[in-house]
């Protein structure tokens, strides 16, 4: 494991309140928060750190409701592109997945990347637990009301 990724991970912790946190045999960092939030933090190269937290399973594409629940999802994750560096993917295992990617030197940066990996991996996960309020499986397609409409 490499030095750079050690001093990122102790000072990651020591600025959150965080035990002193120890690599698994991979060299991997892994790190569990209150409110079910769970990421890691590893380096592939010993330049570039990674932090990657999971979203839990992707939903069914065999289904209509889920395939339009990916949809939204990727949807959604084109459109905050601009907003939220974290990325979102889909793993070969379909599980949804945030990474995040960032330079382990200079070290200064490190926190932030941190903090706002942190804040977008929240808001993802609110966005995976909440479905769309779209129409459901069980709606006709269209859906009309025909005692209240608004002509302007």
């Amino acid at each position: 494991m490499d030095d750079a990724l050690q001093h990122v991970a102790e000072a990651l912790a020591e600025a959150a309140g965080w035990d002193a946190p120890q690599a698994d045999a991979e060299g991997v960092f892994r790190f569990s928060l209150d409110g079910g939030l769970e990421f890691s933090l590893f380096s592939p190269d010993g330049k570039t750190g990674i932090l990657l937290g999971s979203l839990g399973p992707a939903p069914d594409c065999s289904t209509i409701q889920g395939a339009a629940e990916l949809d939204r999802l990727a949807a959604l994750s084109s459109g905050v592109l601009k907003d939220r560096l974290s990325v979102l993917a889909l793993s070969g295992a379909n599980i949804l997945e945030l990474h995040r990617s960032f330079p382990l030197q200079p070290a200064d940066g490190v926190k932030a990347h941190a903090r706002d990996f942190l804040n977008d991996l929240a808001w993802w996960k609110r966005q995976a637990e909440q479905p769309s309020a779209g129409s459901t499986a069980e709606d006709p397609p269209f859906n009309f009301s025909f005692g209240s409409w608004l002509i302007k």
